[in-house]
């Protein structure tokens, strides 16, 4: 409305006007693209960011998976111990059997 004025007013030229014209339909053009870049932008940044909350959620419960699994590892360890030692035992008594067994033999054949 300014540049208007003045050019009603005779204080600028035709010539200047256009130019002056054309450099704010520019400038509102570059303005306009400048929010679409900035809308581009910000949308991007939500996609990342919803990216990273999912790839840490998704961090999260592999965590607690390999955590399950190691418990699981680990029952399974404490039952290996104990039937080795219960295998271990038998075994014991096996062999004091087996030897006591020889020495009654030899007692009784002696």
């Amino acid at each position: 409305k300014q540049w208007y004025q003045r050019r009603v007013r005779g204080e600028i030229s035709d010539e200047h006007f256009e130019v002056v014209i054309d450099i704010g339909n520019k400038a509102d053009q570059l303005t306009e693209n400048i929010n679409t870049l900035r809308k581009i932008v910000s949308h991007q940044e939500t996609v990342a960011h919803n990216k990273d909350t999912h790839l840490r959620e998704e961090i999260a419960e592999l965590k607690k998976k390999i955590e399950k699994r190691k418990q699981l590892i680990q029952k399974c360890n404490v039952k290996f111990e104990d039937w080795k030692r219960r295998l271990d035992t038998v075994h014991d008594l096996s062999v004091k059997s087996y030897a006591s067994l020889g020495a009654a033999t030899n007692w009784a054949a002696n």
